[in-house]
């Protein structure tokens, strides 16, 4: 799993679990091309992409983006347990 950042296109972020935690490389494309392994713990990795979920699309509805429907709809596929 990854995450662009195209409007910027100055970094990428991706995400390889392995067992309790997640190896995520950070690339950055900017003036010097530079990649970083970094190990972090899988829990905390979850919670912090949900936080971040939660308050993009808080957002996104607060801007009249969206409804608060298509919000429920969209963010509940992410906090189902498995």
């Amino acid at each position: 799993m990854g995450l662009d950042f195209v409007e910027s296109y100055w970094c990428r972020i991706k995400f390889f679990p392995v067992d309790s935690q997640i190896k995520c490389y950070l690339k950055d494309l900017s003036y010097y091309y530079q990649e970083s392994l970094i190990i972090l713990d899988k829990q905390q990795v979850l919670t912090q992409l949900k936080q971040f979920l939660t308050e993009l699309i808080n957002l996104v509805v607060n801007q009249g983006y969206i409804s608060l429907q298509d919000r429920d709809e969209f963010i509940k596929p992410a906090f189902v347990q498995s």
